[in-house]
């Protein structure tokens, strides 16, 4: 397919035709109205505007007509539209696009520049769960911490996760600062500091949000979790390593952890990533009952990489790192999660933790790089970094591209900002 939206056909753009992404934005600032939205090459289009000129009428049910044309401040009513709808939305918002020329009595104001707008946060998020199913990640992590590349025993038999916080989860772009907390300068003090962390690490992690209202008690099946994921992100969940290593026994990481967590802002379908699944690693042992669907326990060939730029400089730490080496599918991490029944709703957040190889040019986290600190990279000044510095912008892109299809996700870019004075 081809389009007639400028750009849109470039090799270079992730925002193809086959992808139709969502997200939602304002003109120029937080204070205006949010909108729905779209985007093609670098055009935004407002969906509110298209869905009321008219043009989707025949295309897309009334329900989602007025799901476009509600004015939330969230994607809320697009998600909680029945699954079918929102794959005739997509079906409708390519067919309109890929036209040879400019349909008749299309609204010209619905096309923005995507200079002219201010990305938003997709939903109020009210739950967030961050999971950890790369096994090379676990191995790599293992021998940081404890000298063993050995996996938890159950991580086989399950996806392992944490609920977390959702109040602190920023959209892409958004600067924070460097969080304070306890820990120790060295493994043998006696007492603990309290000081801005001294290892500010990035995490490389996809995500996807929850299209699904569940009540306590309800367990969701292998179909039903596919059905219920409204749309995949990239993630940052950014860690402080040394306040994490301080506070996490016996109850988990805390602080080193709770202060930012960054998020793309355009929601890929699943639709638009199907021609990228392919089947998931051989199994360690077999899955238990509840967790075998071959119909769509699938992984995605989605290549990651992350970039640090700090003044004039900018170096890719890793670049070829492959969201198809995660043990677990999506749909299992949600039918694992409900598994308990335990209630999802819409916009819910849950991540598959950090994603990583066995090579340099693989792995997910500074911390794996560096091993633990001990080998710093250069930036091509010849400056050294073991940890992020004040200043330095961490930028994570994904890309797919198979048979002439290609789709991304657009940057998941944070910059850090030096810690307040107590």
């Amino acid at each position: 397919m081809k389009s007639w939206i400028a750009g849109a056909d470039s090799v270079e753009t992730d925002f193809t035709i086959h992808n139709i992404p969502l997200g939602l934005f304002s003109r120029g600032s937080h204070d205006e109205r949010p909108c729905p939205g779209t985007r093609l090459g670098d055009t935004v289009v407002d969906l509110s505007i298209l869905a009321a000129s008219g043009l989707l009428d025949k295309l897309v049910s009334a329900p989602t007509r007025e799901a476009l044309t509600t004015g939330a401040d969230s994607l809320a009513p697009v998600a909680d539209l029945p699954v079918l709808d929102r794959r005739q939305l997509r079906l409708a918002l390519q067919s309109v696009f890929s036209q040879d020329k400019i349909p008749d009595g299309f609204p010209q104001n619905a096309l923005v520049d995507v200079n002219a707008v201010q990305m938003l946060l997709p939903f109020r998020i009210g739950d967030y769960t961050d999971f950890c199913i790369s096994v090379e990640h676990m191995k790599n992590a293992g021998r940081q911490v404890a000298g063993d590349a050995r996996i938890p025993p159950q991580m086989p038999y399950m996806p392992i996760g944490y609920h977390g916080r959702a109040s602190s989860v920023i959209v892409s772009g958004t600067p924070f600062k460097r969080p304070w907390g306890l820990y120790k300068l060295a493994p043998s003090d006696p007492e603990p500091v309290c000081a801005p962390t001294a290892r500010l690490d990035y995490e490389v992690e996809m995500a996807f949000y929850v299209s699904s209202n569940t009540k306590l008690g309800r367990r969701l099946n292998s179909r039903e979790s596919e059905e219920a994921i409204f749309g995949v992100v990239l993630m940052n969940d950014w860690s402080a390593r040394d306040i994490q290593s301080y506070e996490m026994m016996p109850l988990g990481p805390f602080q080193g952890k709770n202060f930012a967590t960054t998020v793309s802002p355009w929601v890929i379908s699943p639709d638009a990533l199907k021609p990228f699944e392919i089947p998931l690693p051989e199994r360690l042992v077999p899955e238990l009952a509840y967790l075998q669907d071959e119909r769509v326990n699938r992984a995605l060939d989605i290549n990651l990489s992350v970039e640090v730029q700090t003044g004039n400089e900018s170096q890719v730490i890793a670049g070829n790192i492959n969201a198809k080496d995660f043990y677990w599918s999506m749909p299992q991490l949600l039918v694992h999660q409900t598994m308990s029944g335990c209630n999802v709703s819409t916009g819910d957040l849950i991540a598959t933790g950090t994603c990583s190889g066995t090579t340099p040019n693989t792995l997910g986290s500074i911390v794996e790089v560096t091993e633990g600190g001990r080998k710093p990279w250069q930036l091509p000044s010849g400056k050294e970094r073991t940890f992020i510095e004040d200043g330095d912008t961490v930028i994570m892109r994904g890309r797919c591209s198979k048979d002439g299809i290609h789709l991304g996700f657009g940057e998941c870019s944070g910059l850090v900002l030096s810690a307040d004075p107590i």
